[in-house]
């Protein structure tokens, strides 16, 4: 195959992210521990190095070649509570409920594949030999921690308090910290990632493949967090599986047709409780559809945002086009498709994504533009302009169903209804366009009626985006009327329905009274239902509702009862509110009432003998 030409697109973002939390502080109070990736219970990608312990190289969580250096860490120390090796013990703290700092937080510096600090253990703190003090390593100031150690002040240096180990001072007073810190240390689980500090003085950041990333301008992190002592934070970006055969595990789980690429962006620590950035950020993503995004031409797929904060939630929002150089998608390629979902195959999910690309092989050649979400302001952030989450960013089609026949009528029993069922598949993407290929499936839900003679009836869309079938009125109508169902993958508002209720049918001759001497008023209602199997007995029920008493409640045989006087005089005034129903009652038991079916009477004069009759008005 050739090698894919691929656009992508960007976003501007307003605010941070309250993640998922990747990151877990120790659940309860910790007792005496270290808490690194070569102990228990730590952060397999973080390492406290020698002195502080013994060399982590070679041990399981260990990864060479995974350093990341594009952080900047801090460390801190704290004084125990307590003595640690008699059981749980926090940080004491201060009467305003902070804990006491002895060292810190001061920012670690890059060293040869580690991070490093110097404690002078002297100043401005002198230690105290009676307490227990512990260290803590964070990716940002006010962070999670990354990993902690406790220690103990002893004649000429500080113990490890787990092992026993004792790191030396550095002429009598000054404590090295030194930890490794590798990829994956705040959570990313996909190769296509990025875990980068970033100051308050802004920058441009992008995942380790180039295919995502996010600039930010000078003076950007909100000024609740500046005020609060903020001046950095970790960014986190990380590429999303996109699976159109399970909307509830895809990237944006909007229901609608995804495509690559999707990615989620947070910070570390979560910014959300300061609110918004003080200045626009711009986040690129790649696309795989090798088009020129943006006109009348191009396929309609626009980058979609949806927020993120412990799941995803709210509408899927799509966003207009703007610039994002910094980002790189010559080589973006889609990711290998999952096992489909029990009930949809992969063949038919290929031909989705098949559809979906229709035409793109001429532009094979084709132009690689990286743009991004531009005024995100206007519709991302709604009344109030305000939005307290990062996201998750990616490329979807925006697609309803039109219905363009009568949604609810009426028809003889066994009859097709006049309005045939027709609806249209559209993208909305700068207007309507018309999707060819959905594949739409009609069912019948109510009343066993069909629909292109079946049950069930698949329809793929042309190049008008239409789909219609036939359908017969069906005669169960112990079932609440007939009713089918519209239902197409990826779009806004599938399922919808079509409804229809069974018309009564009237004699066509006109009734012959020409023996009866009164020859006045008059009228005949046939009413006529399909058979129900196995039954030759049934009751139908007559009456006006709010009458005490039921005009007809009796046994026929057969599915048909004729109601007919020649010289019966029926008011204006009690034309309406008439209505009718039946049940089987053949055995000892009887069959469940049909619903209740609406009619009016229509006089007219027998004399002239002309037909008489009473239309249905369900």
């Amino acid at each position: 195959m050739k090698p894919v030409a691929l656009a992508c697109l960007a976003v501007l973002l307003f605010t941070a992210c309250k993640d998922r939390q990747p990151l877990q502080p120790p659940s309860g109070r910790p007792s005496a521990l270290i808490m690194d990736g070569a102990h228990h219970g730590g952060n397999a990608d973080f390492f406290f190095l020698p002195p502080l312990t013994v060399d982590p190289t070679g041990g399981p969580n260990f990864d060479p070649g995974k350093f990341n250096p594009n952080l900047s860490p801090s460390a801190e120390v704290c004084t125990l509570a307590g003595d640690p090796a008699a059981g749980a013990v926090d940080c004491a703290t201060d009467t305003q409920g902070r804990p006491v700092l002895v060292f810190g937080p001061q920012p670690m510096v890059l060293g040869t594949e580690q991070y490093q600090v110097s404690w002078d253990t002297k100043s401005p703190t002198l230690l105290d030999a009676s307490k227990f003090y512990r260290i803590t390593v964070r990716g940002a100031p006010q962070g999670t921690m990354l990993g902690l150690l406790d220690v103990d002040p002893v004649t000429g240096g500080l113990k490890n308090v787990k092992t026993g180990e004792v790191a030396q001072f550095q002429d009598g007073r000054t404590l090295p910290i030194k930890v490794r810190i590798e990829q994956g240390a705040f959570g990313v689980t996909n190769p296509d990632h990025v875990e980068a500090t970033v100051t308050n003085a802004g920058g441009t950041i992008t995942t380790n493949t180039g295919f995502a990333g996010a600039s930010f301008p000078d003076n950007w992190l909100p000024a609740a967090a500046v005020s609060a002592g903020i001046s950095q934070v970790v960014v986190i970006i990380e590429r999303v599986l996109v699976d159109n055969s399970n909307a509830t595990t895809s990237c944006l789980q909007s229901g609608l047709l995804e495509m690559e690429g999707c990615y989620r962006f947070r910070t570390e620590p979560d910014l959300t409780p300061f609110g918004l950035f003080n200045k626009d950020v711009t986040a690129g993503v790649c696309f795989e559809i090798p088009s020129v995004i943006g006109t009348a031409a191009a396929p309609p797929f626009q980058l979609h945002r949806r927020e993120d904060s412990d799941g995803l939630f709210g509408p899927t929002i799509s966003l207009e086009d703007a610039p994002a150089g910094f980002v790189h998608c010559e080589t973006f390629t889609r990711t290998p498709p999952p096992s489909p979902s029990p009930g949809i195959t992969s063949s038919g999910l290929g031909r989705l994504r098949d559809l979906a690309s229709a035409g793109w092989d001429v532009l094979a050649g084709g132009i690689t533009r990286v743009l991004s979400p531009r005024a995100v302001y206007a519709v991302d952030l709604g009344a109030g302009g305000l939005t307290k989450s990062f996201s998750h960013f990616g490329w979807a089609r925006s697609a309803t169903i039109r219905v363009l026949s009568e949604a609810d009528q009426s028809a003889g029993l066994g009859a097709a209804v006049p309005s045939t069922p027709t609806v249209k598949i559209v993208a909305l993407h700068h207007g309507e366009t018309a999707v060819q290929g959905a594949q739409v499936l009609f069912t019948v839900v109510g009343g066993g009626g069909k629909v292109a003679g079946l049950d069930q009836s698949p329809f793929t869309t042309l190049a008008d985006g239409v789909a219609s079938v036939p359908w017969t009125m069906g005669g169960n109508l112990t079932e609440t009327g007939n009713k089918v169902m519209v239902s197409t993958p990826f779009v806004n508002n599938s399922p919808i329905f079509f409804t229809a209720n069974p018309l009564i049918r009237q004699n066509d001759p006109g009734i012959d009274c020409s023996t009866d001497p009164a020859r006045g008023y008059g009228y005949q209602i046939v009413f006529d239902w399909a058979d129900v199997a196995g039954a030759s007995v049934y009751r139908i029920a007559v009456e006006r509702q709010g009458s005490e008493f039921q005009a007809v409640n009796t046994l026929v045989q057969g599915s048909q009862f004729t109601l007919r006087n020649c010289n019966g005089f029926v008011a204006d005034v009690n034309l309406t509110g008439w209505r009718w129903q039946f049940r089987t009652e053949d055995g000892e038991t009887p069959g469940a009432w049909s619903p209740w079916f609406s009619f009016a009477f229509a006089p007219c004069r027998l004399s002239d003998e002309t037909a008489c009759f009473a239309p249905s008005s369900p």
